[in-house]
């Protein structure tokens, strides 16, 4: 598989999903209670895989539950946030499949270029030869492409790395906060009983 296909697949999986699951959580007319799970555990993998703010990450399954009619601003924030993301994503993967697309296509032409003047005459050899060496050239700045690509992608990886590790920093903050306070809830109680 080509990075051009495997771009252009996942660009199209990710219109599904904006257009399948995320798109009708946000249309009055579209919204139907009984298929909110369904967006649910379709949106919920993607959200976490794009870096959704953990907070917001949370109140995803709560947020989509609610029509739009109803949405607060935390429900309003996680869905602006998420499709902020989604439409981010969308760009990058237009742009990949595009910078692919483009090398593919001038690769196989420079290729059957160079192979129909190769089988032609001593003119015409003369005049493939040349054809072949603008044909590497067009490689090496196609190889230079993916390269640039790579390092585009690897650069997204890194954040992301980043992005699960601030998550998790702030889910132990969470769970340190959440402990204290249930301590000090258990020394206010005790101070608080009458002595018998």
């Amino acid at each position: 598989e080509t990075l051009h296909s495997a771009a252009q697949k996942e660009k199209q999986r990710l219109k599904d999903a904006i257009a399948k699951h995320f798109m009708p959580l946000k249309a009055e007319d579209a919204f139907m209670g009984k298929e909110v799970e369904r967006h649910v555990k379709a949106l919920a993998p993607l959200a976490e895989d794009l870096g959704l703010d953990e907070s917001l990450f949370t109140a995803l399954p709560l947020s989509v539950r609610r029509p739009p009619g109803e949405r607060n601003g935390i429900d309003l924030a996680v869905l602006t946030q998420l499709g902020e993301l989604l439409a981010a994503r969308e760009v990058e993967l237009v742009h990949l499949a595009e910078v692919h697309g483009a090398a593919a296509a001038e690769c196989g032409k420079e290729e059957a270029s160079s192979s129909k003047e190769f089988s032609s005459q001593e003119e015409a050899y003369k005049v493939a030869a040349q054809s072949s060496r603008d044909a590497r050239l067009q490689r090496r700045k196609a190889a230079s492409a993916v390269s640039d690509t790579q390092a585009v992608l690897a650069a997204f990886d890194e954040r992301l790395t980043m992005v699960r590790s601030a998550r998790e920093e702030k889910a132990e903050a969470l769970e340190t906060f959440q402990s204290y306070n249930l301590h000090c809830l258990e020394m206010l109680r005790g101070k608080a009983l009458p002595a018998r």
